[in-house]
């Protein structure tokens, strides 16, 4: 379940002693509109002259906020100047709140995503001889304080978010290490995914449309720089459904060419596509492609797979890199000329690095942008704790500053339950008896 923008600060308005509910516009007319829940609640003509009319299912940005001139009372009636642009639908949902305008409502909830951190792991896969891994793809670290704990799996998977838990930059932007490309492309988070909750949709329109991800350039170096002869067989692969034939296949590219493994046949139900490619001293890159192709159409990715083996592990297929253990590591995270990195105690062989940091929440950008519902109402906390930070003129402070405490309060005792550092298992205890 997730809570939108729109919903946050309707229930930020309502704490306030803000109004919430359905307009009805009269036909034709888009300076007026009833305020359900509001009609013939009071006598007084003057009651919310003055107000914010927030009126966020508006199609036009310029046409979501108004500032109420008029009130009728007896008939539940907001009058205001500027009439609405874009038509108007006879039932709209609508936020009424004193002294606060809407770009500060959503300004004070951008503040509190920024202040907010929550657990993140982030996979890097080992290059076999290294020690020291520079964490640039960590774009969020604000030092290496911000990481709290380094573990090594033993899973051969190259790729981080492999199945597509993690959507930290919005549900129809590209899912986490991955990238989107193709005209008029188009990606979204669906909740058809077999291995985790989620899956990729990705949807050809005009152009053959991809979701990808690359290998970081040391281990390509590593990988076709080895003096180990012959150069290393690539498998990769991933869990893919389609109800068009033909359209949908994964691949593996080399900095010039692309290998592809069989398309989906078009039945609906996922298959696990795969294949192998045999590495050469002349590629540039080593990149997993998930496409769409030849013709309009979608297809969802539950799990992708690129290893450097001869074949895909059944358990990596079926049960992904969490069928493999994984330690807390010996690492000390450091910050080296202002970039963070973490220096192993050993070098391994493949296998997985993962980070355990604290993230930002993303900032939303659009009233439908949404949040996971068991962060809703901390982030609701956060919006009054920053909103309220403003002193309007003549502004009475006394339940203001009491309800910005209160909310200060749950806001800072959320956060902390936000971070959670793995544990290792603990040990078992052995009894070793006589013959």
């Amino acid at each position: 379940m997730t809570v939108s923008r729109a919903t946050l600060i309707a229930r930020a308005a309502l704490r306030l002693g803000g109004h919430s509910g359905t307009l009805s516009f009269t036909s034709g007319v888009s300076t007026r509109a009833v305020l359900a829940g509001l009609v013939g609640t009071s006598d007084d003509d003057s009651m919310y002259v003055g107000w914010h009319l927030f009126m966020l299912d508006a199609t036009n940005e310029t046409d979501r906020e108004r500032t109420v001139t008029e009130w009728d009372a007896s008939t539940g009636t907001a009058g205001w100047e500027v009439a609405r642009s874009d038509t108007v639908s006879t039932s709209e949902t609508y936020v009424l709140v004193p002294d606060y305008s809407l770009d500060e409502f959503r300004q004070a909830l951008n503040l509190a995503l920024r202040e907010s951190k929550r657990s993140y792991a982030y996979t890097l896969p080992l290059v076999p001889g290294i020690t020291r891994y520079d964490l640039s793809a960590l774009s969020w670290l604000e030092g290496s304080d911000d990481i709290d704990s380094v573990w090594v799996g033993q899973s051969p998977n190259l790729l981080h978010n492999e199945d597509f838990t993690l959507w930290q930059n919005g549900s129809a932007l590209a899912p986490d290490g991955w990238t989107l490309a193709g005209s008029d492309a188009a990606v979204a988070r669906v909740a058809t995914g077999i291995h985790s909750p989620y899956a990729a949709r990705v949807t050809r329109a005009t152009a053959d449309a991809t979701l990808y991800q690359s290998v970081p350039a040391a281990l390509v170096q590593y990988l076709t720089r080895s003096a180990n002869a012959p150069l290393p067989l690539i498998s990769f692969g991933a869990w893919v459904t389609s109800s068009t034939a033909s359209i949908a296949r994964v691949g593996v590219y080399n900095g010039s060419t692309t290998t592809w493994a069989s398309y989906h046949t078009g039945n609906g139900v996922p298959q696990f596509l795969s294949s192998t490619y045999q590495m050469t001293a002349a590629d540039t890159a080593l990149r997993l492609v998930l496409s769409v192709n030849t013709s309009a159409g979608a297809a969802d990715f539950h799990r992708g797979v690129l290893c450097p083996l001869a074949s895909i592990p059944d358990q990596l297929k079926d049960r992904g890199s969490g069928a493999y253990l994984a330690d807390a590591a010996y690492a000390a995270p450091r910050n080296v000329g202002g970039l963070p990195v973490i220096d192993l105690a050993s070098s391994y062989g493949y296998g997985q690095i993962i980070v355990h940091s604290r993230r930002q929440f993303p900032e939303m950008t659009a009233d439908t942008d949404v949040v996971e519902d068991q962060y809703a109402d901390a982030l609701q906390a956060g919006l009054l704790r920053w909103l309220l930070d403003a002193m309007k003129p003549n502004q009475d402070r006394t339940r203001l500053d009491r309800i910005r405490g209160e909310e200060a309060a749950k806001w800072t005792r959320a956060n902390k339950k936000f971070i959670s550092k793995p544990v290792e298992e603990a040990p078992r205890r052995v009894t070793v008896m006589g013959a």
